[in-house]
């Protein structure tokens, strides 16, 4: 007989997107690790657990008839207990070979855009198109210690010195947007989500802005333990992972946490990475400047 938690998760789906899901149930509660991390997952006055990936899991959950509670720890420390089966899920996470070895990912949940957030000033005055030009128009780039920002970044940083001369790492994304806005450093790679979150932070939005040209266009993943997640729960998650793509709650909390302009400039934010892509979302970025 399903638990009266269960039964409450269909109707909170029923509610959310409209018809009863062909699906009910996982096979125990899951233990969702995070860490504060705007927008993505952090901690709010009440007590609550929010954030752009927060409320999307917490959704798609819901939508497959699942329970859930969160538990939190530091990044490190969250991939060695999903590895051991200490936690069940981890939000926002990369693909590789290493994690596979211990993990099953969920199909593509959202998208992750590498974007280069510039001095609002600069944006029309320097006339960068790739990270390429770095050396010859005399930029200077920051970037996170340890951070993906694609092929191209990883390519030019292994094996062009010009490149990786002009490129200034921080552990610290705050300490790297103080030196964008002092002048120190002239382009901030980041990711669009998180970038605006440090700067609306700062209180700083109205001093720097995304470039149009992408740096990298990629998705992201629900990470669970082999020890703890059986693949039928996967299955389960999948399936409710396109059906809440395909819904207008999908778009609604990705607004909550990206301004309007943000998807104005970039369709493909709005654009499901799990399902096809509709008509217009492959232009991912305009071709001029202009507002």
């Amino acid at each position: 007989m399903p638990s009266m938690r269960c039964i409450f998760s269909l109707y909170l789906a029923i509610a959310m997107f409209g018809g009863m899901p062909a699906w009910a149930g996982c096979s125990k509660e899951f233990t969702i690790v995070y860490f504060n991390s705007e927008p993505y997952h952090f901690d709010t006055p009440d007590g609550t657990v929010k954030g752009l990936d927060a409320d999307i899991l917490r959704d798609i959950l819901s939508l497959a008839g699942c329970t859930s509670h969160f538990t939190r720890m530091p990044l490190k420390r969250a991939f060695s207990a999903l590895e051991a089966g200490l936690v069940d899920i981890a939000m926002g996470a990369s693909l590789t070979k290493e994690r596979e070895a211990y993990a099953r990912f969920s199909i593509p949940y959202r998208r992750e855009l590498m974007v280069m957030f510039m001095r609002t000033d600069d944006l029309h005055a320097v006339p960068i198109r790739h990270l390429a030009d770095v050396p010859d128009l005399k930029l200077y780039v920051g970037a996170h210690l340890g951070s993906w920002y694609g092929p191209e970044y990883a390519y030019l940083f292994a094996q062009n010195k010009a490149f990786r001369a002009q490129v200034v790492q921080s552990s610290d994304y705050e300490n790297l947007y103080r030196a964008l806005l002092a002048g120190r450093v002239d382009i901030v790679l980041d990711d669009i989500f998180n970038g605006h979150a440090i700067l609306k932070h700062m209180g700083e939005l109205a001093q720097a802005d995304i470039h149009p040209v992408a740096v990298n266009d990629s998705v992201t993943h629900f990470m669970m333990s082999k020890n703890t997640v059986p693949e039928s729960d996967v299955d389960q998650i999948d399936t409710a992972i396109r059906q809440y793509q395909a819904s207008a709650r999908y778009i609604e909390t990705i607004k909550l946490y990206v301004p309007q302009d943000y998807l104005t400039r970039y369709p493909v934010l709005k654009a499901s990475p799990a399902l096809p892509a509709q008509s217009g979302d492959q232009m991912l970025f305009p071709d001029a400047l202009g507002r």
